[in-house]
């Protein structure tokens, strides 16, 4: 299988820039010989060589701009001057949160295409989280006994969210982990008596998700 460890300057992905504007989001890459790309988009660890599983029927539909699908990863090909052909290329469809991992591609003269995958996480790969914001209203006194007040928590990306990701802290009490149904406009009652209220991201899902 034409998958070999990336060990050439030559085909390494350099100066990978994700950025977004009022038209979306966008790639920028540096690749002196790389004749495709190949953008590798997974919710999990990054992907190694070993970790892929693809025939040398799938890396030639890649290096042409196919599209291979697994269950916990999908990889769009691109070829260098359909990237090229404008200063970002745009694309692309991401589901945060994600992370993007592009690799250099070539083309043998007996026409086998070979995929660079380097053997460890380096610059070549970029993260597309998901955002979110989040409002606490107070629920004040009634009779000299607090009364509950709302906290709101919203997605602002389409994306999938993982229960638990979120959790919201009362003061110094433990973080309470957020399910899914909890967000997007459910109104959750917390008794807050003047702590403050905030959201923050599970160890587990560190960089996956960031406020707005």
């Amino acid at each position: 299988m034409p998958i070999l460890k990336l060990d050439s300057a030559a085909y390494a992905i350099r100066d990978l820039t994700l950025g977004s504007d009022s038209n979306g989001r966008y790639l920028s890459l540096v690749c002196p010989h790389a004749t495709a790309y190949a953008l590798c988009f997974s919710g999990g660890a990054p992907l190694l060589p070993e970790d892929l599983d693809l025939s040398e029927e799938d890396l030639r539909a890649l290096h042409g701009g196919g599209e291979i699908q697994r269950d916990h990863y999908r990889i769009q090909g691109v070829p260098r001057n359909v990237f090229s052909a404008t200063p970002t290329f745009r694309n692309f469809h991401a589901v945060p949160p994600e992370q993007i991992q592009v690799w250099g591609m070539a083309l043998r003269p007996n026409g086998e295409a070979i995929l660079y995958v380097p053997d460890q996480v380096g610059e070549e790969t970029c993260y597309v989280p998901l955002r979110y914001a989040f409002q606490f209203t107070p629920g004040g006194c009634k009779r000299n006994t607090p009364q509950p007040g709302t906290l709101q928590v919203n997605l602002l990306d389409k994306g999938q969210y993982a229960d638990g990701a979120l959790m919201y802290q009362v003061g110094n009490a433990l973080p309470i982990p957020l399910p899914g149904g909890w967000l997007d406009g459910s109104p959750i009652p917390i008794l807050a008596q003047d702590e403050p209220v905030k959201v923050i991201v599970s160890a587990d899902f560190q960089g996956k998700y960031v406020p707005a």
